[in-house]
């Protein structure tokens, strides 16, 4: 805990150098100087109690006791050759034991990447680059070179040991 000196403590107003140094312990008590993820303490990040904005990057591997919610949504869509609708989320549950094979993503971005999980009940190909999306902007790259199968889920509950597909 980061030593602060307040004026209620001292009973007149701070000097330039107190709160000068106030600034400093807050700082060498949090995490604006750690240099590594892994000095982190779980004390400090969990006084926090709030939401975090911005980016967040990492450079080393995140291990967590807890579960990582994500954001995620079930995508209902049936067919072959389907150019998934817009995803709101970075996971997509595919869901419709319909949807044989995925031919495209719209409104995709250069480098992005998206969780598929299959929930269909089935095996769901997903077609690298095909001709058949929508648009070529909408084309799904695998990464491979190939198409890639995914079979339907071997356990549950789901994200856990399943069969997904970042793309």
């Amino acid at each position: 805990m980061a030593t602060i000196v307040t004026r209620t403590a001292k009973g007149s107003e701070l000097t330039f150098a107190e709160v000068d140094g106030n600034f400093t312990n807050l700082n060498a008590d949090g995490i604006a100087n750690t240099s590594s993820i892994s000095n982190l303490q779980a004390d400090k990040l969990d006084k926090a109690g709030g939401t975090m904005t911005g980016s967040l990057v990492l450079n080393s591997n995140l291990t967590t006791n807890a579960k990582v919610i994500t954001n995620n949504a079930a995508n209902s869509q049936s067919g072959s050759l389907v150019t998934l609708t817009t995803p709101g989320t970075e996971i997509v549950r595919l869901t419709n034991v319909l949807l044989t094979s995925l031919a495209g993503c719209q409104a995709g971005t250069v480098g992005q990447k998206l969780i598929l999980s299959n929930r269909t009940g089935t095996s769901v190909t997903i077609l690298n680059e095909s001709a058949s999306a929508s648009t070529s902007a909408d084309q799904i790259s695998t990464g491979t070179g190939a198409d890639i199968v995914r079979p339907a889920p071997l356990s549950f509950p789901p994200f856990e040991d399943s069969p997904e597909t970042t793309i």
